[in-house]
């Protein structure tokens, strides 16, 4: 058998990995790892390195933590356990691993190796929502010795899981630590015996004790993640951001994301320049998900990045800070020759709440991509609420600004705020207003519209006649009729405009006298809406002038 270490893929799949083992040909089994197509092989491969435990598989096996397949991610977070040292800071990162069972062997391993790097990871670890990680990290921190544990151990004795109690107990009688000694004894009255019995096996070893003199035990009371001291944890990450490793760069910038602490924002601004695009991808979400504002010039700069991944995140990690800046940065970006980024810009407009997105997004719902078409859609769906609120606003020009987005949103939402901002005591912000809810054209409008066009003057009364055309509802009939004798010329144009939409046979004879109005605009539309009227030929018309 061959046992070159660059033999191709297809015939390391057909390799029994015991019989290479028995052989002890590493370099056969790292092939395998590296190279099969099967899963279960790489998985196997990954478990066969960790029983040798050789160190010489270590970079192998931490470029396996990368693995599509969850399972081979496991089994080298186990392996990795059993090599030793060179695997803390990778297992560290494996720790925010999106498969449980990945992170669960991640802190098992951390534990077998014992170094005190991994404390804090794995207190944080100890609030994550499975319990076999929980469970896992308990233990883990129970084998390392360190006292900064304690206090978060002893709040997981009232962990929901049995099994992550009994870890903390045994982990706490590990410890030998007296803070622990009252919440052990409380453990012995607890639901399930095995935690029972494993906290008066920690009391009976009598060996509690406190510990005099330690400047790095933590004494005051945890709380949640509030309660542990990040700083190490955070310092380490920021460190590893300038790793000669680009998974360790990558990882790093992603857990910074999911730490949201504002110290990582501007060494996550300094990442955006690396040279791997995964890498600014992930300084790009992180960014996004930290939402600190600084970051907002140099997320505008990663929208013209070389990479459409990196330009999706961008966008919507500006999306999530929602800062004004990027709106026109953001409208550009609807013009992206990736659909992906495109998506992204228009979901990011839509967080920003500022109605002069209105216009590119309408545009955007005649995109070729129906994701970026519903994406749009649910972008100026969310505008509404806000706009509604800017109806109210002190100033006359928002009002209007907003009157006007809602009329082009269309959304029915904002029809009962409209009607209620028909009595703005600003003329121009009613107009606004009418000329909105003639594009949203619902029903129960109309009445209010009617009674502005019997109330108003000028060009609010101009509009609510074009606005009552746009609705078509026949109770308007009256009122625009009315509306022709009106004393300026554009109202009486823009009623006989709507009384040619409505189509009522009742406009006819008042339309008919219209066609003999000073104004030649008057006429014309008079005409117009005489030929939308049925059953009004131009022998009816003739014989009505006539008479």
């Amino acid at each position: 058998m061959a046992t070159d270490g660059n033999m191709d893929a297809r015939t390391a799949q057909t390799h029994d990995i015991s019989d290479l083992r028995r052989k002890k040909d590493l370099p056969g089994i790292v092939n395998v790892l590296r190279t099969a197509d099967d899963p279960s092989l790489r998985k196997e491969a990954a478990w066969t390195l960790g029983e040798i435990g050789a160190s010489d598989s270590a970079r192998a096996l931490i470029e396996a933590l990368k693995d599509n397949d969850w399972k081979v991610r496991r089994e080298s977070a186990w392996a990795l356990g059993k090599i030793g040292r060179p695997a803390i800071d990778h297992l560290i990162l494996a720790l925010n691993d999106k498969e449980g069972y990945v992170q669960r062997n991640a802190a098992e391993a951390l534990g077998w190796i014992g170094d005190e790097r991994a404390v804090g990871p794995l207190m944080i670890a100890l609030k994550d929502n499975g319990w076999y990680v929980r469970r896992d990290a308990a233990c883990a921190l129970g084998k390392i010795g360190d006292p900064r544990a304690v206090e978060l151990l002893i709040e997981s004795l009232r962990d929901e899981n049995n099994k992550v109690r009994r870890e903390a107990a045994w982990a706490l009688g590990k410890l030998g630590d007296r803070r622990a000694l009252e919440p052990l004894e409380k453990a012995l009255s607890d639901a399930d015996p095995g935690v029972r019995d494993i906290a008066q096996d920690a009391l009976k070893k009598g060996k509690l004790t406190v510990i005099e003199n330690d400047n790095d035990v933590e004494r005051k009371p945890f709380s949640a993640e509030e309660k542990v001291d990040k700083s190490v944890i955070i310092d380490t990450l920021i460190c590893s951001l300038s790793s000669k490793d680009a998974f360790i760069r990558r990882d790093a910038a992603r857990m910074l994301g999911n730490m949201k602490d504002p110290r990582a924002v501007e060494p996550l601004i300094n990442t955006l320049s690396d040279t791997e695009w995964s890498i600014r991808q992930a300084a790009s979400e992180s960014l996004g998900n930290i939402g600190d504002k600084r970051a907002v010039r140099s997320l505008i700069v990663a929208l013209k990045d070389t990479s459409w991944y990196v330009r999706k995140n961008a966008a919507r990690a500006l999306g999530k800070i929602g800062d004004h800046a990027a709106v026109e940065p953001l409208s550009c970006l609807l013009r992206d020759e990736a659909r992906f980024v495109r998506e992204d810009a228009a979901w990011a407009l839509g967080e920003t709440g500022d109605p002069i997105v209105v216009d590119v997004l309408k545009k955007a719902l005649s995109d070729e991509d129906p994701d970026v078409r519903m994406n749009a859609s649910e972008a100026l769906k969310k505008l509404v609420e806000p706009l509604i609120l800017a109806l109210k606003s002190d100033d006359a020009n928002v009002r209007e600004n907003a009157a006007s987005s809602l009329g082009k949103i269309g959304d029915a939402r904002a029809v009962k705020p409209l009607i209620d901002a028909l009595k703005d005591d600003d003329a121009v912000v009613r107009e606004s207003v009418v000329e909105a809810l003639g594009k949203i054209s619902d029903k129960s409008a109309v009445e209010p519209l009617i009674s502005v066009l019997r109330s108003e003057h000028g060009y609010v009364k101009k509009d609510a006649a074009y606005a009552l055309g746009m609705i078509k509802d026949a109770r308007a009939v009256e009122p625009l009729i009315e509306a022709l004798k009106d004393t300026d010329w554009y109202v009486r144009k823009d009623a006989a405009w709507a009384l040619g939409e409505i189509g009522d046979g009742k406009a006819a004879k008042p339309l008919i006298a219209l066609l003999k109005d000073s104004d030649k605009v008057v006429q014309k539309n008079a005409a117009e809406g005489l030929g939308k009227l049925p059953n009004c030929s131009l022998k009816f018309i003739k014989l009505q002038r006539r008479s």
